[in-house]
This record gives C-alpha cells, sequence and structure tokens, in this order.
C-alpha cells in the first residue's frame, strides 16, 4: 500500500506519537482545532489527517461537510491533490 492520505478516527495522537511524527493546525471549526502530520513513505509524504470517529453518532450530513472542509483545506495549502 502506498496511500497517499490516512485519515484516523480518534486514533491521531496515538499514530503520530507511535511514527514520531510532528503535527500541523489546519482548520478550527466550532471550538476543535483539526490537525495533520505529514508521513514520508517510499519517498513522498502521506498525510495522516486527525478527524472524528465514525462511530460518534455526528449527523452525517455535517460530518461529510466536515471532511470537505478539511480536504479543501488541505488542497489549498498544496499537502493532497
Amino acid at each position: 500500500m502506498d496511500p497517499e492520505l490516512i485519515i484516523c478516527g480518534r486514533t491521531y495522537t496515538n499514530v503520530r506519537s507511535n511514527l514520531g511524527l510532528g503535527w500541523n493546525s489546519l482548520l478550527a471549526v466550532v471550538g476543535k482545532t483539526y490537525h495533520y502530520s505529514l508521513w514520508e513513505v517510499n519517498g513522498h509524504n502521506t498525510v495522516v489527517l486527525e478527524f472524528r470517529h465514525p462511530a460518534g453518532r455526528k449527523n452525517r450530513d455535517e460530518t461529510l461537510e466536515l471532511l470537505r472542509k478539511l480536504m479543501n483545506r488541505l488542497k489549498e495549502i498544496g499537502t493532497v491533490t
């Protein structure tokens, strides 16, 4: 596997810690700041994204809208295509 993006649902802090990754603020939404890390895999950067856990029982449409906002921000800063 050679992913461009890994989405972590409530495991972001553990993954980031275990891989020894730095972290960057991405977007603040309703009092919560979401983060991302860059992990070099096979000669290119893979984005590790902090996100809600899918079993969090949040509104589906709001969850998809949040994911869209985070992805658009990653595209704006040139982290993903």
